[in-house]
């Protein structure tokens, strides 16, 4: 495992890959994320495979602007118990630290999913072990957010947990749309998913504020019909509107890639169902990147 930086002509001002070692022989299943002050931090599956036997364990690291390790040759532990890990969720606390999402395998073939936040200096601040969040049967990726209230939102399966900064659980909330979420402006969330059946499948979306309460129209708001089967749904928000884009049905062709944009109070920005982005290509993958303009 090994991090480059480029700068904006193409050059590599490190000179070199900087090696981002673990204590086990192999290191992968990374995430990188911005530090918040010119640098990254790095989380990543410290792995250990002797035949039938394995040893996963996640770790961290964060290297500054120039390429120096500040955590330490190998990295820091998001927790100090040793026991199998699964894949993890990283994100940034704007500090120079991060929190970190993950399962821990327990020998009953069920996953404690746990938090950690590290600070800027690779401390563990919610304790050796972390948070406990939950137990399931399934071992599905959670996912984290920074909420702009500087809480943070992670959704696990159905469960959407609402964490304070110093590591308390504030509330837990069912959810059942489960494929995107990003933060709005007011310390709540924006979720999107897909609903009804195989012959219609549908785009929706709702905003919660940080009570869990839901803002726009119940039980949400209808992005798009008849949503191409395998489409991949991205969501993101830019300049105070949340934008979708999608593939599906429209005008009797199957799979047009599509895209819209929702208000802060859910009303829709383009009419007759969005914009194509392909009348005669069909796209079953459409992503999107912020403008500045």
């Amino acid at each position: 495992l090994a991090v480059e930086r480029l700068d904006k002509y193409g050059y590599k001002p490190w000179g070199t890959l900087k090696q981002i070692p673990g204590e086990l022989p192999e290191q992968w299943y990374a995430e990188i994320i911005e530090d918040g002050e010119g640098g990254v931090i790095i989380s990543y599956l410290d792995d250990l495979i002797a035949g039938s036997d394995f040893i996963y364990r996640v770790r961290l690291q964060r290297v500054d602007s120039a390429g120096n390790l500040l955590w330490g040759q190998t990295g820091v532990r998001v927790t100090t118990t040793e026991i199998n890990h699964g894949d993890q969720a990283i994100v940034s606390d704007g500090n120079g630290g991060c929190v970190v999402v993950w399962p821990n395998q327990l020998q009953n073939y069920t996953y404690d999913y746990r938090a950690n936040r590290i600070n800027n200096l690779g401390e563990r601040t919610w304790g050796d072990t972390g948070i406990l969040l939950e137990n399931s049967i399934y071992s599905t990726p959670a996912v984290i957010v920074s909420a702009s209230d500087e809480n943070y939102y992670v959704r696990i399966r159905n469960s959407l947990y609402r964490i304070k900064e110093n590591g308390h659980i504030i509330r837990q909330d069912s959810v059942t749309l489960t494929e995107n979420i990003i933060p709005d402006p007011e310390g709540g969330v924006v979720i999107s998913g897909r609903v009804g059946n195989i012959s219609n499948r549908r785009l929706v979306a709702q905003r919660k504020d940080s009570l869990g309460n839901n803002l726009w129209q119940e039980p949400y708001v209808q992005i798009a019909d008849s949503l191409y089967l395998n489409t991949r749904n991205k969501m993101m928000s830019n300049g105070g509107l949340y934008f979708f884009s999608w593939s599906g049905m429209k005008n009797g062709i199957d799979v047009i890639a599509q895209f819209q944009a929702l208000r802060l109070d859910g009303g829709k920005l383009f009419s007759d169902g969005g914009i194509s982005i392909n009348d005669d290509l069909l796209l079953s993958i459409a992503g999107i990147i912020p403008s500045e303009s």
